[in-house]
């Protein structure tokens, strides 16, 4: 399992980029592990590949501006490069994305 110390870097680069693209090599780097034993070591940890965190990331940032009201959703979408919440990062297939959601949608049936 990817170490305490190491999933807090890689967490945080997250959390202050999440607007940009970010690559799962680059993750990988931060955590000073390979990129597919990173992607094994993430998934063990969280439950979803680094690209689905990233996703996750994203969206519940979208829904926290379109709950508080701040920001209508044009402006999220505009807040995005490119369409990056959702295809900016390499590997964003139909199945990454089904899986960011569903992972989503049980958070929200949660609270």
């Amino acid at each position: 399992m990817l170490r305490e110390d190491r999933f807090h870097r890689v967490k945080s680069y997250v959390d202050l980029h999440f607007t940009e693209k970010i690559y799962t090599g680059t993750l990988a780097q931060i955590a000073g592990h390979g990129r597919q034993y990173f992607s094994k070591l993430f998934k063990a940890r969280t439950g979803m590949a680094p690209q689905q965190f990233i996703i996750k990331t994203r969206l519940n940032y979208a829904k926290f501006l379109r709950d508080s009201g701040e920001e209508t959703a044009l402006a999220i979408v505009a807040y995005y490069p490119r369409g990056a919440i959702l295809f900016g990062a390499p590997g964003n297939s139909p199945a990454v994305l089904k899986g960011a959601r569903s992972s989503t949608s049980r958070l929200d049936r949660r609270n």
